[in-house]
Parts: C-alpha cells; sequence; structure tokens
C-alpha cells in the first residue's frame, strides 16, 4: 500500500509510475474525436519502478488527423464532386483527390504520433512536430468572431486540437493518474478492474480516492493530485428536481461507459436535422457528443424525475455556450419540463427557460 502512495505522489509531481509485482496490460478504446479523449495503450509492469506511457499509433492516426484550411477545402470540394459530378473524368480527379488529401492527413498525424510517443511529449523532435499543428491550428481560427473557420470546419479543428492534446506533457501525466488510480483502487479498496476504472473515471470517483489517500498522504500532495485530476474537466453541470441530484461534464471527462456514441440524446432528430441542412458534425446529439449541461436533463429524463417538473442547475468552470443554449431549450421541451433555471457560476449570470421559448434568456 505505501507503494502505492508514493506512486501516486510520484505522479502528481509529473512522473508516470506502477505498482508492485505482476503483469497487466489494458488498451484504452478511443472514443469519438469530439470527446478529447486520448487513445493510449499502457502496460503496467507492477513492478515498483517508473515507466512511461506508449500512445497506440494504430488506434490514433485514424482518429486525430490534420489537414491545412486550405487543404481540407480541396478535400471537401472534392468529395462534394465525388457525390455530385455526372462527369466520370472529374469524378476520377475527384476520387484522386479525396485520397491524396486522406494519405496526407494521415501520413502527418503519424508523425507526430511517432515523435511525441512512448512518453517523448517534452523532447525537442516533439515540439518540433507539433509546431506544424500549432501554426495549421492558427488558421482554423482566422475569422471574424462569429464566423471563424473553425466553426465551418469543427472536424478538421477539433482534430487537430485532440492531436495537440494528446500529445503534450500534460496528457501523459493524466493518463498515468488514471491508469495508477485504477490500479490502486483494485489492490486498496478491493474493488474489481470495471468498478476501479469507474473509480477513475469520473469527479465523484476520484474524489473518493484523494480522499482516502489524504491521511497517508497528507493534505499537500493529495491537493496536488487533485489538481492533476482536474484537468481534464472543463465544465460540470449539476441539476436538481425536488431534491433528486444530476450531474454531468464536458464530453472529454464524460466516463467511457456512458459516452454512448450509440445513445440518442432527445434531440437526435433536431440535431441530425442541423447536420443535414449545415453538412458538419454538430454536438448534442448523442451521449458521446452532448454537453454537459444536455447530459443532466437527459440523465433526469430517463430516471423519470423531468416531466411536468421544475430543474434548477448550475453550470461551473465555463460558462453555457452560446450555440448551445437552443438545443439545452429543445432538450427541456423534450423533456416536459415545467421551468429550467441555469445559474453560470464563472459568470453570475442566471439563464432560464419556459415552454414556448426556442432559447434560454438571461433573466435580468
Amino acid at each position: 500500500m505505501l507503494a502505492w502512495m508514493l506512486c501516486l505522489v510520484m505522479i502528481a509531481g509529473a512522473v508516470a509510475c506502477t505498482g508492485e509485482k505482476g503483469t497487466l496490460g489494458q488498451k484504452v478504446a478511443a472514443p469519438e474525436v469530439q470527446q478529447g479523449k486520448p487513445a493510449v495503450t499502457h502496460g503496467m509492469h507492477r513492478e515498483k519502478r517508473c515507466t512511461p506511457v506508449n500512445f497506440a499509433t494504430e488506434e490514433i492516426v485514424v482518429e486525430n488527423n490534420w489537414l491545412s484550411v486550405s487543404e481540407k477545402t480541396e478535400l471537401e470540394i472534392a468529395k462534394q464532386k465525388l457525390q455530385n459530378s455526372k462527369d466520370p473524368a472529374e469524378r476520377e480527379s475527384a476520387q484522386k483527390k479525396v485520397a491524396e488529401l486522406t494519405e496526407l492527413d494521415i501520413s502527418r498525424d503519424k508523425k507526430v504520433i511517432e515523435a511525441c510517443g512512448n512518453g517523448s511529449a517534452g523532447s525537442a523532435a516533439c515540439a518540433s512536430a507539433r509546431l506544424e499543428v500549432i501554426a495549421a491550428k492558427g488558421g482554423y481560427e482566422t475569422g471574424q468572431y462569429n464566423n471563424k473557420v473553425s466553426e465551418m470546419y469543427p472536424d478538421a479543428y477539433g482534430q487537430i486540437v485532440d492531436l495537440l492534446k494528446i500529445t503534450s506533457v500534460d496528457a501523459q501525466n493524466q493518463q498515468q493518474v488514471k491508469d495508477a488510480m485504477t490500479q490502486y483502487a483494485m489492490d486498496v479498496l478491493g474493488v474489481d478492474r470495471k468498478t476501479a476504472q469507474g473509480y477513475a473515471e469520473t469527479k465523484q470517483g476520484m474524489d473518493t480516492i484523494v480522499a482516502s489517500v489524504t491521511p497517508i498522504l497528507g493534505a499537500a500532495a493529495a491537493k496536488q493530485l487533485s489538481k492533476v485530476v482536474d484537468a481534464n474537466i472543463k465544465v460540470v453541470a449539476e441539476g436538481n428536481v425536488n431534491g433528486a441530484k444530476f450531474s454531468d461534464t464536458n464530453q472529454g471527462a464524460r466516463p467511457s461507459n456512458l459516452a454512448d456514441v450509440n445513445k440518442p440524446t432527445l434531440i437526435d432528430g433536431r440535431i441530425q436535422a442541423k447536420i443535414d441542412k449545415q453538412n458538419k458534425p454538430l454536438p448534442n446529439g448523442n451521449m458521446a457528443t452532448a454537453h454537459a449541461e444536455v447530459g443532466v436533463i437527459q440523465q433526469a429524463f430517463e430516471k423519470g424525475m423531468s416531466q411536468g417538473r421544475e430543474m434548477t442547475m448550475s453550470v461551473s468552470k465555463e460558462p453555457v455556450c452560446g450555440y448551445c443554449r437552443s438545443d439545452i431549450a429543445a432538450m427541456a421541451d423534450k423533456a416536459g419540463l415545467k421551468s429550467l433555471t441555469i445559474y453560470e457560476e464563472t459568470t453570475g449570470s442566471v439563464l432560464y427557460w419556459q415552454p414556448g421559448m426556442k432559447s434560454l434568456k438571461i433573466r435580468d
């Protein structure tokens, strides 16, 4: 047990650790790109030593590839021609262009993963490879406030952001914390691997583990560990319906067993209609892409606690995103809520919805 305590402290200080004797190997499946979760293969040799985390290149190259804005535009035009053109020569040319850019997409991604994998996120080679991705990211962030290129191509922009996240030093450290927390819960708390992973994938579960080590590590070390644990949580939404509480986080921090791309939200039809019209991926249609506020309402509905009820919700760390306000209103309507009141902790604003409203509004 003491060995695990020491490892957890070292991880909190940005060092990867494993536990005691024995061998375990587990691949963490990569969810949808919008989830923002790294696809990582970790082999935990349970000896009392520190080892690096290995990136699963074969998983990542398919999901986090990148193109510049001009190349992405070329790709989309070629796809449209391939889909709509009646001219065989034009279709053949478009097919070649799609294949060419797709191959470029994958090869670039592989270059970054190879430079930054195997614990090399802090190396000069990784930094050099990431510079090209950072430059491409800047191209997507041009344009007017409400009409940036990133909004035109959210899929490509999201892939670039995710690639930078999973090849960062912080990402490797966070994955190592999750791995160690899982093993700690199994060895010290006496739970099975599935239960332990559940602890390691939720805010409440992580808090339970941190609380259990505080008497041994001391408050200072436990606080440092909590900071690393919280790094992936960007938004926390907590709902209350007649005393029944529901909570959710941003997609990237949602437990993998709940981030189900095959589980539609109440507004799946609405989102799909928007996707068909705008011809680009959008969030909130399923539980892999749903924002925290949507997830909270979905949970209340599934528990039979929404019809004709008033819901209050607090949203912390970040405010409710502007383009989600209408989706949240649609969720409240589909769930049969009588009213919805949201408190934004970061801004102090109060948003509200009542039947008949198409979007959340700020209460004066």
